[in-house]
């Protein structure tokens, strides 16, 4: 095991010098003999300084203010003290779990103790797994302030911990394998995720989550790149989504979603999309905008044979409609609308597959028709039965461009 940790190290000859950016490793220095060595490496000296452990050569270890990441080695073979600071305290517990058995006279299992180099020294505190709950830091313990990278897999957790957020330069969070949907308060406490700015990474598969509601999409950091929501159990997905103007790559896979937001041509930069074994019956004709690398819509049932339909018929909006329209073609502040009239309208309003505009469902003349995928990916994913490659979209037209059309169909005859 390795860690990044300030230390330094004062000698019986009673110089101390100043603590400075150090990685401690502890493994076995020879297989053959079980010996634990412990090994000290800084920027300066990356060969670093190594003690052998025994049970005679460690005198005492001073553990007060181990949740803090703070802990003292005192040895008596060399004479020397090793004042560690600035640790990981889950970590740093386990040290000291080792340095403990290698008292008691007990063997523990480690590998072999690694040499470090330069550029280990740059990754300082950047990265940390967790996957069990012992490793978890305590309630009066804090998390590593420079991680970029936290994984917390695996540990059933229903409750949001403040503390993730207050991790600014995080720019990957795992939260995956857990059970977050069944926290009634997951929303309102992970809002807090908007403070977030330079996330790119986020995934939260395999958490039972049965929906999010606008204000989840409208938290997340707007410039994410990829986003993990598979093997759950949404049903659902909100205009808001397409807000993540900047994301990459979204997977949706093994989930129940029954149908794509109208809007989701605004995702322009959307790469990679995998809707794999969804409810899928069609999908809104303005995907045709979007260019992809990767597509899955596999185990869907928008491959089971189905007769296509049209509709002319087109009826009178209410003035709800109209202004929810207007609003939104226009770039009008929408957040100033009642949370009822969002929700309301939004699922009042589709888009014309051809201009592109926000418009009344009552008020649209709407055609199904197939959409060859390759046509808009380099790769598109089929299964055994070759299906995969085609999939139904719903095209609506708004009353301009349906009488347009029409108009046209008339000359050309």
């Amino acid at each position: 095991m390795e860690f990044s940790c300030s230390c330094f190290i004062a000698n019986a000859n009673g110089t101390h010098p100043r603590a400075c950016k150090s990685i401690i490793s502890v493994g076995q220095s020879d297989p053959s003999i079980a010996r634990v060595e412990l090994k000290v490496c800084s920027a300066r000296n990356t060969s670093g300084r190594s003690f052998v452990l025994t049970r005679e050569s460690v005198i005492c270890l001073q553990t007060h203010f181990i949740g803090s990441g703070r802990c003292t080695i005192q040895l008596k073979t060399p004479n020397a003290n090793i004042f560690i600071s600035e640790a990981p305290p889950v970590t740093l517990r386990h040290l000291v779990e080792i340095i403990e058995m290698v008292r008691r006279g007990e063997s523990p299992s480690l590998n072999r103790a690694k040499d470090m180099k330069a550029k280990d020294f740059t990754m300082l505190q950047r990265s940390l797994r967790i996957t069990r709950s012992s490793q978890y830091p305590a309630k009066c313990e804090t998390f590593p302030l420079a991680l970029k990278e936290l994984i917390i897999s695996g540990l059933s957790l229903k409750s949001v911990d403040p503390r993730w957020f207050e991790l600014s330069s995080l720019t990957f969070l795992d939260l995956s394998n857990n059970l977050l949907g069944l926290f009634p308060k997951f929303e309102k406490e992970f809002s807090r995720i908007s403070t977030l700015n330079k996330l790119r990474n986020l995934s939260l598969s395999c958490n039972h989550f049965k929906g999010f509601s606008p204000a989840f999409w409208l938290s997340l950091p707007r410039a994410l790149l990829r986003l993990d929501l598979s093997c759950n159990s949404v049903k659902t997905i909100s205009n808001r989504m397409t807000l993540l103007d900047e994301l990459r790559e979204l997977n949706l896979a093994q989930n129940r979603v029954t149908c794509l937001p109208e809007a989701i041509y605004k995702m322009s930069s959307l790469r990679i999309l995998n809707l794999a074994g969804n409810n899928l019956y069609y999908s809104p004709a303005s995907i045709r905008a979007l260019r992809f690398d990767f597509v899955d819509f596999t185990g869907n049932p928008c491959f089971i044979s189905r007769k296509r339909f049209s509709s002319d018929i087109i009826r009178p909006g209410s003035l709800i409609d109209m202004a929810a329209a207007v609003v939104l073609n226009y770039g009008l502040p929408w957040s100033i609308l009642p949370w009822d009239l969002q929700m309301f309208a939004e699922d009042s309003l589709v888009v014309c597959c051809l201009c592109y505009k926000r418009t009344p469902k009552l008020m649209s003349s709407s055609k199904q028709c197939l959409l060859d995928l390759s046509s808009r990916s380099e790769t598109v994913v089929r299964d055994s039965n070759g299906q995969g490659g085609r999939i139904p979209v719903l095209c609506w037209m708004c009353i301009s461009c349906s009488h347009k059309k029409r108009h046209s169909s008339k000359v050309t005859r």
